[in-house]
């Protein structure tokens, strides 16, 4: 870790040099060297994931769609909401990273942040009407069925 560029950082723990699977961080053997584009010093290392790597985070994601699936759509906008919530309180920190990682300006960079924020808001606020053909009720045991009748047919 270039420790010049982290010490940049409000909160270093943003800059993590692993790829994140199943939950936990995971160091590879192999990496690629990012660099800013301006200065070409080394900003950190990215990490080279195999395709073991891969299918590890396929059968992860494919473990956890049930768990996923079961929650209401409440609790998935709150999660959504959570991540919402985390970009913007570090959009300086992000910026910063993007910034030194392909030169953006600074504003620009933040504007990413805010702009890819702003897709988990949206689908945060969504999610509590993602209905489908039962409608949630807030009591788990009951379940409520919306029909539609034309009176015209």
């Amino acid at each position: 870790m270039a420790q010049s560029f982290v010490s940049t950082l409000r909160d270093p723990s943003l800059f993590v040099e692993k790829s994140y699977i199943d939950g936990q961080w995971i160091s590879s053997t192999s990496t690629f060297n990012i660099t800013n584009p301006a200065t070409e010093t080394l900003i950190g290392t990215c990490p080279e994931s195999t395709m073991d790597d891969l299918n590890h985070a396929i059968r992860a994601a494919s473990n956890a769609f049930p768990t996923w699936r079961a929650l209401s759509g409440r609790q998935r906008g709150r999660i959504l909401r959570k991540l919402f919530d985390l970009l913007v309180e570090n959009k300086i920190d992000l910026g910063r990273i993007i910034t030194a990682e392909n030169g953006k300006a600074k504003a620009d960079a933040e504007g990413e942040v805010l702009f890819s924020a702003s897709f988990f808001e949206w689908f945060a606020e969504e999610a509590p009407r993602v209905y489908g053909d039962v409608i949630p009720h807030s009591n788990a045991t009951f379940i409520l069925w919306m029909v539609l009748i034309s009176f015209y047919c």
